[in-house]
């Protein structure tokens, strides 16, 4: 069966097509410039050119291109293939011209099961290894999504923690510093002024002297007035979870929720026999080597599973897990991991603040249209990102840092990639919404994480997520901190 069906491809998908068709051709030729993609590549004569074109372009591309791109698991999920595949050529394309090494590309709905497409390679020659379903990647800042703001959104809706204290109240060493002085809230909000690329010197080798070093940064702004998603944000916070339950951030995201969802290939301690499997980093002066299988980022080097800010590995296997439970979330609600009033706080745009339409509470805004969330690291070219209102989710692993630390060159095809699949996906997906498939994901979800609750309590000592406040969220999004 060819990599694209037209004939399969010809049901309802093609009724529905019929109606947007123009429009997200026009929005094809805009967005292909970025990428360097002739327009010639899409015929927008009729729906068929358009069809015959993108099977023969996927045909040219067979050898970059792996899994996934399967029509009726397409359709399945809501989308459009035809539009869905204009982005994953985009990514070939720039594998094709050696502008990074590939990508894994994922896009679901909640109640269907698609799978990944693998695009180029894990690395820069000569070791040219495809990049498949199964490679792992370490994240970079998206850490801060999976393991720090669902633990720090239960932790502040549960009263532990509350969005007007400072990180210097949770962590001594930063006490009357300008770091310590920041509040948890203008934390997450990425409203703190912190740098987002601050040079670690190379003698700053343990948590001591990097927490010594971090006292004396220099804030690019007075903190509440613009956004700028410092990766040191997410490092604050996770350490202040440290300090509030007495165990490393990753763990205590692994304990309380990761196992139970079955994100058994989520790690920030990678055994060197399974590094072949994880897609290498760049070159770093600071390790002096390439970083592979760890944390390319020295401050999360130096802080290992403590870091909420990176070296966390995954695969887009749990990745997809784990965006399944977000949406459940924000849709229904997991108590044991964040209440649906808690999620919808959360997304809500800060207003007042240069940048604020697109950050949230933890979330960056708008990747996926209006009213989705999610994160892009602008280092390893990673994403996450879930649109609600569809419930549909996207995953984005890369290693654009390879070999040379050169990130940018991914930004262009990422975006295109993501305007590609926010075209394909239907309006809304209120049928959806109520479906048995679904309702049943959502149960097992709940089940399995109220058990981790408990399992946790008794392996984490001292460890306490108890009582309930939502009045720090509320006023906290009200007061946009």
């Amino acid at each position: 069966m060819p990599l694209y069906s037209p004939e399969v491809a010809s049901g309802h998908a093609r009724a529905r097509r019929s109606s947007t068709f123009v429009w997200s051709a026009l929005l094809l030729l805009l967005l292909l410039p970025w990428t360097h993609l002739s327009a010639q590549h899409y015929q927008v004569g009729g729906s068929q050119d358009f069809a015959e074109s993108l099977q023969r372009q996927l045909n040219e591309r067979v050898d970059l291109i792996r899994l996934g791109l399967n029509t009726d698991r397409l359709m399945g999920a809501g989308l459009d293939p035809e539009l869905y595949m204009a982005g994953v050529i985009g990514v070939a394309d720039g594998v094709r011209r050696g502008q990074y090494p590939g990508a894994v590309l994922h896009v679901d709905a909640f109640w269907s099961d698609n799978v990944p497409v693998g695009v180029g390679y894990m690395m820069s020659d000569p070791e040219r290894h495809p990049a498949d379903w199964g490679t792992q990647y370490e994240i970079g800042s998206l850490t801060g999504i999976v393991v720090v703001t669902p633990l720090l959104l239960r932790a502040v809706e549960r009263g532990d923690v509350t969005l007007m204290e400072t990180a210097g109240d949770y962590i001594p060493e930063l006490a009357g510093s300008r770091a310590g002085d920041l509040r948890i809230g203008v934390l997450m909000r990425h409203v703190s002024g912190l740098p987002v690329s601050p040079e670690l010197p190379g003698d700053v080798r343990s948590r001591e002297a990097m927490l010594a070093w971090l006292r004396d940064v220099p804030l690019d702004f007075e903190p509440g007035t613009r956004v700028q998603r410092s990766p040191l944000n997410f490092m604050l916070l996770g350490l202040v979870l440290e300090k509030e339950y007495g165990a490393p951030v990753q763990q205590l995201a692994d304990a309380h929720y990761m196992q139970a969802l079955g994100m058994s290939n989520t790690t920030g301690e990678l055994p060197a026999q399974l590094r072949s499997r994880v897609a290498p980093g760049n070159y770093s002066e600071w390790l002096g080597r390439m970083a592979w299988g760890e944390a390319c980022d020295p401050t999360a080097f130096v802080l290992g599973t403590s870091a909420g800010h990176g070296g966390l590995i995954t695969g887009p296997d749990d990745l997809d897990t784990f965006s399944r439970a977000l949406i459940a979330a924000y849709t229904v609600g997991l108590n044991d991991l964040v209440t649906t009033a808690t999620m919808e706080a959360s997304t809500q745009p800060l207003a007042g603040v240069a940048g604020g339409e697109s950050q949230g509470l933890g979330w960056q805004l708008g990747g996926l249209g209006p009213g989705s969330f999610g994160w892009e690291c602008p280092i390893t070219g990673s994403a996450i990102w879930i649109q609600p209102a569809t419930q549909i989710f996207v995953v984005v692993l890369a290693n654009a840092h390879h070999p040379d630390s050169h990130p940018e060159r991914f930004e262009a095809a990422r975006r295109l990639y993501l305007k590609c699949v926010q075209a394909a996906m239907p309006v809304q997906a209120e049928e959806a919404r109520a479906t048995p498939e679904s309702d049943r994901l959502r149960m097992e979800m709940a089940v399995r994480l109220n058990d981790a609750e408990a399992q946790a309590s008794e392996s984490l000592p001292g460890v306490s997520m108890s009582g309930v406040s939502m009045l720090s969220i509320a006023i906290a999004t009200k007061r946009g901190l």
